[in-house]
């Protein structure tokens, strides 16, 4: 049963979360044989002044309006 974890910054609606997961359970299905059934994924969506990117905290390359 493969797992996988897809860690991103927040700001994705749930359309869009659902049209991933559908796409990465149809490869693993395809690519791997794996049982869609048995496929899990968990998305992480993290604040954008958790994670940084080149040591600079993406809330910090934001643009300013």
């Amino acid at each position: 049963m493969p797992h996988v974890q897809i860690t991103w910054v927040v700001g994705r609606t749930d359309d869009q979360k659902r049209r991933v997961v559908e796409r990465f359970t149809k490869v693993l299905e395809e690519e791997a044989g794996a049982k869609p059934e048995k496929t899990q994924i968990s998305i992480v969506d993290v604040p954008l002044v958790n994670f940084a990117s080149g040591g600079v905290l993406v809330a910090d390359n934001k643009p300013k309006p």
